[in-house]
């Protein structure tokens, strides 16, 4: 390691190479040297070389620094400033990291999507788990491809108010919804309201189709399908005051 180190020392006093082949050159030999063995640098060590390569990621184009980023992306140690750096950059660089590092905590994912672009925050969404903190600031800041996303992702975790806001942007959007019927986290009387939503939609549509259609065996299927919901949120149907309470909702 000492040797190592020694080269490491000589590298970084041509970080003032000003050429791009150069500076291009000396990052990729930076990285390649930290990928020899992460796991057995000390916090020294770890933090020295994401000095040295924090302080040329931003100084060379975009392909280089995504080469850096998908490198970094799956190493449990990666210097954390550098991973954050690369996590704010545009987003194919970002892509890599805000998808897979697992060196971004909570905090920075939550700062990053409240500066970021939909992209960034979409790529946050496809987390292999999102934190309630994280899921908090996604449901307010995202778009409708970035809600969807969350809601797909059943590593996602939300706190019942981020639930509640998630399910309130369903009301106009129809895949969302769909997504949110499929999750088993969704509290049960957010999960009715969806469920009468849904099927008065449905009684609409069925009964302006069809003129002739008696509306008590609209009303007859649905119900069905109302007992077969409740048995899947693990909750026994409505008493007849309660539905006529969510209908009214």
């Amino acid at each position: 390691m000492a040797e190592k180190l020694e080269h490491l020392e000589n590298l970084a006093r041509l970080t003032k190479e000003n050429s791009d082949e150069g500076r291009q050159e000396l990052l990729r030999q930076v990285t390649d040297m930290f990928m020899e063995s992460p796991d057995d640098l000390n916090e020294r060590e770890i933090a020295y070389f994401g000095e040295i390569m924090g302080g040329m990621v931003h100084k060379v184009e975009t392909m280089v620094r995504q080469h850096v980023s998908e490198t970094l992306s799956s190493v449990g140690n990666a210097p954390h400033d550098l991973i954050l750096s690369l996590a704010n950059d545009e987003l194919e660089v970002a892509l890599p990291v805000l998808k897979n590092s697992g060196v971004l905590k909570d905090e920075d994912l939550v700062g990053i999507a409240e500066e970021q672009s939909q992209e960034h925050l979409n790529a946050i969404a496809q987390r292999e788990s999102v934190g309630e903190s994280v899921t908090d600031v996604l449901v307010v800041k995202g778009d409708d491809t970035v809600l969807c996303t969350l809601a797909d992702n059943t590593n996602a975790q939300f706190p019942w108010g981020g639930m509640e806001t998630i399910v309130e942007r369903a009301k106009d959007n129809d895949n969302l919804e769909l997504s949110l019927s499929k999750r088993r986290d969704v509290p049960a009387d957010l999960a009715q309201d969806m469920f009468w939503r849904v099927s008065e939609a449905i009684s609409e549509k069925i009964l302006s189709a069809n003129e002739g259609l008696d509306e008590a065996q609209v009303d007859e299927v649905l119900q069905e399908a109302e007992r077969w919901f409740a048995e899947q949120k693990g909750k026994g149907a409505l008493d007849e005051a309660e539905k006529f309470i969510a209908r009214k909702d």
